[in-house]
């Protein structure tokens, strides 16, 4: 079988709701204990432990903030069509045999069609 990984992915033509559509996902994983290694290995150690810091307050917004363009260029795909197709042609292509996009699902079926749409008119 194909080796496969999930990228969240985060499209609209509000560039900044993009971006911060993936802050959010990315600050909700980074409190998961399975990716502290991963933050480890990337540099993101000191946001990881703002963002649990923040959701141990129950403070949604300062977990989001915690989150750093860095982070969302190098765990993501967010922005607009052509920067997501553009991004992903730079540093997603060829990492997986089956990439699979997953968009913020709290912004329902608006951002699995936006994916779509990026994905098709490219």
């Amino acid at each position: 079988p194909p080796v496969a990984g999930y990228v969240t992915c985060s499209v609209s033509e509000d560039r900044d709701a993009a971006r911060q559509a993936a802050a959010a996902i990315i600050a909700f994983n980074s409190t998961v204990k399975i990716y502290r290694s991963t933050h480890e290995v990337s540099g993101f150690e000191a946001q990881a432990e703002a963002i649990r810091e923040a959701w141990s307050r129950g403070d949604g917004e300062a977990m989001v903030a915690a989150v750093t363009d860095e982070m969302i260029d190098s765990i993501a795909l967010a922005g607009t069509p052509d920067e997501v197709r553009d991004r992903f042609a730079e540093r997603w292509e060829g990492v997986y045999e089956r990439t699979l996009l997953w968009p913020p699902a709290f912004r329902g079926k608006e951002a699995v069609h936006a994916v779509i749409d990026a994905f098709s008119a490219g």
